[in-house]
């Protein structure tokens, strides 16, 4: 009998303490429904007595169940893909995603046709059918080098479906390597009918090389031999099969193309034309899709999707990536856990502890969610630390997590955490409100275009027990509030217990409800804005329109008082542009040989730190000479030495090398001397005026590229002020002369032009004539009378 009382009191006592050892919150399991063994703990790293700080570790195992997969794309590259290979493409690379490390992918693709046959052997080569089948990629585990061949490939003419399933089979046999211990799947994706043949050519069913089709059509398509065609891919996909490997058949189906006149037309789908000539042989539609579902391992493994059933090439590539998906044992892992509100979590602190795969976590609120996916066998260690936001007064659930794999939902063990209520003492925190706006203390931007004032107010930890908790906000009347954008959260998360009023630019926010906000962190207010387009910035000190919002409240003593923030500022920017004069003129009329000056100014933006390029530049015209020793550029009026200024003949350059120094500058100011040319043809210019303008190239901080282009100022010289008018002749007397012809090269005109010459010269030996005549008539006159 005491043997037996021994044996129960040692019975008793293993299972005290192994329930005792099962119970402790560090040490916790589970069995998820694949047997493996999934655990989730805690340890507490921190405490002040009341808020007690806690790392928790959760971890799971995949189990090595399954073999590595060689994935063989087989990719029909016809003319008839050209619309939707696009699509086709997203989907071959979203199933590469899938596979793990040790599987590996091959791409074969084929188009083309190297020419036409006929009936009694006459071939007629097509170099414009664009013949080629190929295996873009050899089998690899380089998923990035595969995702690259896929997106190279291109699409033309016929359909050797044969020929691309034969050389795929001969380039996988030659590369495989010991297979033992993997799955082969093919994938054959095609949209066409099969009818270039294996020797690479179409082949008619009669001695003629075309066949006049029922539309009117001379078509090479409509009399081909489709039977044999089918017959030969049907025999490649059983060479396949007979090696062991799986076989998936997808047919994209555009039926409307195959009715198109030259192409199939009646002898695709029926109703024949000729039903008494082509009844035996056509229609094709199904021998191609009864042929193409029999060629796969099994009836799940062929996918079929066609737009005369109102599908489109999505919901090809969705069935497509589905079954390849079950073919090769995809599992998607997914792992969440749920943290009790009165925790917080240290998003720094939630990391994936493995050697095979990285993954971000997705915290919203107080759950934390990995979506790993399509995970290799092994390991995994999830970590994340809790905080408790007040003291807790009973035993209670600190966090629960699940592991889903595949839709199937395996628990992680909860964690459980004691009351920490006694002798503790929390001391009050105080109230305050921040504000900022888009992040900064100042922005620069333009009008009219929306940013956000955010307003921060931490809760105080005894919130509960206050009675009165308003923010307000009453925006700058140059400003207009987006009203139907403005909201306010707490944590992150809509809050019934906030009332939300919009006036105009008054903002309010009141606390309706003290209690729900306990343990929580922070409200957050958004404010979206704009600057007024009438809004006149010179009324406002430094060009800055201020704002604050402010707090008003009633604590738990009964205490009412008021907060208010540190005021921030907006302002729109400058504006960058370029103005350009010649000695302050947009014309001027100078003599030749003379110097004058083209001043061009370019106002320096605000945010001329953020830029990344800015090049000043001005290709003086070549009737012109600029005075390069004389060229100048200063930064207002100042020289400074984050310019490069080059002077190359008449082009004249100045490249910011130093942006952040320009900050607070008002003007880059740059003076070109120059004169107009002694031998300029100023007849070569629109109205005798010589143009010049100046340019700016830059990159702003939104990493946009642009020009902008000054005003065109011009110069005449002297000596052709405007276009005078032709004089006109003087009794055959002899031409003026040219006014406007320019002196000799390197000569100035020392006195006024002596345009009247010629015509006194005439005047004075006619006028001596007349004398002379007149004295000798008036001789004789004289001589008679005596």
């Amino acid at each position: 009998m005491r043997k037996w009382k021994n044996k129960l009191l040692l019975f008793t006592f293993i299972f005290l303490l192994t329930a005792q050892t099962f119970s402790h919150p560090s040490f916790v399991f589970a069995i998820d429904h694949g047997g493996n063994e999934i655990t989730h703990t805690s340890k507490e790293i921190g405490s002040d007595d009341c808020l007690r700080e806690y790392e928790v570790t959760a971890q799971f195992k995949k189990e090595d169940v399954q073999k590595p997969t060689d994935l063989i794309f087989v990719q029909d590259a016809s003319g008839s893909f050209r619309d939707t290979i696009g699509n086709v493409k997203k989907a071959l690379n979203e199933v590469i995603d899938y596979l793990i490390p040790g599987d590996r992918v091959q791409l074969t693709t084929y188009r083309g046709a190297i020419g036409n046959s006929t009936a009694n052997g006459k071939k007629q080569n097509m170099p414009g059918w664009d013949y080629e089948v190929k295996t873009n990629q050899p089998l690899t585990n380089n998923f990035v080098q595969a995702k690259n061949a896929v997106n190279s490939f291109v699409v033309n003419s016929g359909t050797p479906t044969a020929s691309g399933l034969k050389s795929a089979l001969e380039s996988y046999e030659a590369n495989k390597g010991d297979i033992s211990n993997r799955s082969t799947v093919f994938v054959l994706i095609t949209d066409g009918v099969a009818n270039t043949r294996l020797d690479g050519y179409l082949k008619q069913r009669d001695d003629h090389f075309s066949m006049r089709t029922p539309k009117g059509a001379n078509s090479v398509e409509y009399n081909q031999d489709y039977k044999a065609a089918i017959q030969e891919v049907i025999a490649q996909t059983n060479n396949i099969k007979a090696k062991g490997y799986e076989l998936i058949t997808g047919y994209w189906e555009q039926y409307q193309q195959f009715q198109q006149s030259g192409q199939l037309e009646d002898r695709y789908d029926g109703p024949l034309v000729n039903p008494d000539r082509d009844g035996k042989d056509y229609p094709v539609r199904p021998d191609v899709i009864n042929s193409l579902k029999g060629m796969a391992s099994s009836h799940d493994n062929f996918i079929e999707a066609s737009t005369k059933d109102g599908d489109n090439i999505n919901e090809f590539t969705r069935k497509l990536k589905e079954v390849i998906a079950r073919q090769i044992q995809v599992s998607d892992y997914k792992v969440m856990f749920n943290v009790d509100e009165r925790y917080t979590i240290d998003e720094s602190s939630v990391q994936l502890i493995s050697d095979q795969v990285s993954a971000d976590p997705v915290i919203e609120g107080n759950r934390i969610t990995f979506d790993l996916g399509n995970i290799p066998a092994g390991e995994y260690v999830i970590k994340y630390k809790i905080t408790q936001n007040e003291s807790i007064a009973e035993q209670h659930t600190a966090s629960e997590g699940q592991l889903i794999i595949n839709g199937e939902i395996n628990v992680f063990p909860p964690i459980i955490h004691e009351a920490n209520n006694e002798n503790c003492f929390i001391e009050p925190s105080d109230p305050a409100i921040d504000k900022d706006v888009n992040g900064k203390d100042h922005l620069s931007i333009d009008r009219e275009k929306e940013y956000v004032y955010n307003i921060t107010t931490p809760i105080p930890n005894n919130i509960k027990e206050y009675t009165k908790f308003v923010i307000t906000d009453e925006v700058d009347p140059g400003l207009t509030v987006l009203k139907d954008k403005v909201k306010v959260t707490v944590d992150g998360k809509t809050y019934d217990g906030l009332k939300l009023t919009i006036d105009g630019n008054n903002v309010k926010v009141e606390v309706t409800d003290f209690a729900g906000l306990s343990g929580k962190e922070k409200i957050q207010l958004v404010i979206p804005a704009m600057i007024n387009v009438e809004t006149d910035i010179s009324q406002y000190k430094d060009n800055k329109i201020p704002n604050t919002a402010n707090l008003h409240f009633k604590n738990a003593a009964g205490k009412e008082d008021s907060l208010k923030t540190d005021p921030v500022t907006v302002t729109p920017p400058k504006d960058l542009k370029i103005d350009k004069d010649v000695n302050e003129k947009d014309h001027i009329i100078m003599d030749r040989k003379k110097e004058y000056v083209y001043n061009v100014t370019t106002t320096i933006p605000n945010d001329m730190k953020e830029y990344t390029k800015l090049v000043i530049t001005d290709e003086v015209d070549s009737g012109l000479t600029v005075l390069k020793d004389k060229v100048k550029v200063t930064v207002n009026g100042e020289a400074y030495d984050g310019l490069k200024l080059i002077v190359d003949g008449n082009n004249v350059k100045v490249e910011v090398t130093d942006f952040a120094g320009l900050s607070g500058k008002e003007k880059i100011q740059l003076v070109i001397p120059a004169m107009i040319n002694a031998n300029t043809d100023i007849s070569k210019y629109k109205d005798n005026k010589i143009p010049n303008t100046a340019n700016i190239d830059f990159e702003n901080i939104s990493g946009q590229q642009n020009n902008k282009k000054s005003s065109t100022v011009t110069v005449t010289p002297a000596d052709h002020p405007g276009k005078p008018n032709k004089p006109s002749g003087l009794g055959g007397l002899g031409d003026p002369g040219e006014p406007n012809k320019p002196n000799e090269p390197g000569k100035w005109i020392d006195k006024l032009p002596q345009t009247g010459e010629e015509l006194l010269l005439y005047m004075t030996i006619f006028g001596f004539l007349l004398l002379v005549i007149g004295g000798v008539l008036l001789f004789y006159r004289e001589r008679n009378m005596e």
